[in-house]
């Protein structure tokens, strides 16, 4: 049962992570775009 929170936590994390690195390609998106003007 400890072993299946822990699992569950770590995908929980590994969601999070792949959300801040989506947000951040995005802004990264718009910022070179806007450079680009």
């Amino acid at each position: 049962m400890e072993h299946n929170f822990e699992y569950c936590h770590t995908e929980d994390l590994w969601e999070e992570i792949g959300q801040a690195i989506e947000a951040a390609n995005v802004i990264l998106f718009l910022m070179s775009t806007d450079y680009q003007k």
